[in-house]
């Protein structure tokens, strides 16, 4: 079914949940820590050919661009450039909210060949204790599925209400040209906050999910639109840290070289400079462009300072 030996198959099954899984934390980027479940090698295995299997059947609606092919943060963030109000709103504890049913019918639709023992036994492979786990390969694909009536519900009221929509994992994104949002989208306090409308709550309780209060934010024109990292103002940008970061380490390089650059950057002992930086210069491109007069001119200096030190 899967494309995977039956031994395999076999072996995980014997194992417990607890052996089949190595826990982590990963830094969030606001501070705190989210835990990761990392799956054993086996299990991996199988759960990519899971992913596979599920995304050459089923394709997101067009306002999803997380964990769907051919699909990323560009697509998520552009159609909010030029926006006069952007509102953003998160999912509490999204992955280990999702629960085997909030899939199985969904697995239902898109494998409509398989068996029922069949689609009992995906939920099994990719659910700890009956929670979405993140660091599963299939856990992005399976929370997508389990999004699909909330997903067409706000997606129906973007185009009631004349808004843009896009949704990466549990980022969600409502934007408008217009001078206020509509209170059923969002509407302000009187602290100065502001709460999601009643069509919008509404939309995410029918579906079993709740809202993170503390990070729903509405930013208007005249501050920094940040999503995903980037700034969508006036064009698709990043903001001026990251440039001025990556500058800063491209200067480094040219001054001492790779090998004291290193340090001075504090880049870990485990990790090549040369890929770190070009890392960063590649996602700088990605963003604002390959024909962005400043992406050309980090990418020139980054060739030279290396080109010099493998001539030395």
């Amino acid at each position: 079914m899967l494309g995977v030996r039956e031994p395999d198959l076999r072996c995980v099954f014997q194992h417990s949940a607890d052996d089949l899984y190595t826990p982590w934390f990963a830094r969030k980027r606001g501070g705190g820590r989210r835990p990761i479940r990392e799956p054993a090698r086996e299990l991996m295995k199988i759960q990519s050919a899971i992913c596979d299997l599920l995304s050459e059947s089923f394709i997101p609606g067009p306002a999803v661009c997380g964990y769907a092919r051919g699909r990323g943060i560009i697509h998520a963030a552009r159609p909010h450039v030029g926006a006069r109000l952007l509102l953003g709103f998160d999912y509490d504890d999204f992955f280990e909210s999702i629960r085997p049913d909030n899939v199985a019918g969904a697995l239902g639709r898109y494998l409509p060949s398989h068996t029922l023992n069949a689609k009992l036994a995906l939920i099994r492979l990719c659910f700890f204790e009956d929670r979405l786990p993140q660091g599963s390969p299939c856990s992005g694909i399976l929370s997508n599925l389990a999004c699909i009536r909330v997903d067409k519900r706000l997606a129906h009221l973007a185009i009631e209400y004349e808004c843009e929509f896009t949704r990466y994992g549990d980022d969600h994104f409502f934007s408008t040209t217009r001078p206020r949002f509509p209170a059923e989208i969002v509407h302000l306090l009187p602290s100065g906050t502001c709460a999601l409308g009643t069509a919008v709550t509404e939309a995410i309780r029918a579906s079993d999910f709740a809202v993170n209060g503390r990070k729903t934010r509405l930013l208007g024109q005249h501050q920094q639109m940040r999503l995903l990292g980037m700034v969508v103002n006036t064009r698709l940008n990043l903001p001026r840290t990251y440039t001025n970061s990556l500058g800063r380490a491209i200067f480094t390089i040219e001054r001492f070289g790779p090998c004291v650059a290193h340090q001075r950057l504090r880049i870990s002992p485990k990790k090549s400079i040369e890929n770190v930086v070009k890392g960063r210069l590649a996602h700088f491109g990605h963003v604002v462009g390959k024909t962005d007069p400043r992406y050309l001119r980090f990418k020139d200096r980054l060739d030279r300072a290396l080109d010099s030190s493998d001539a030395s």
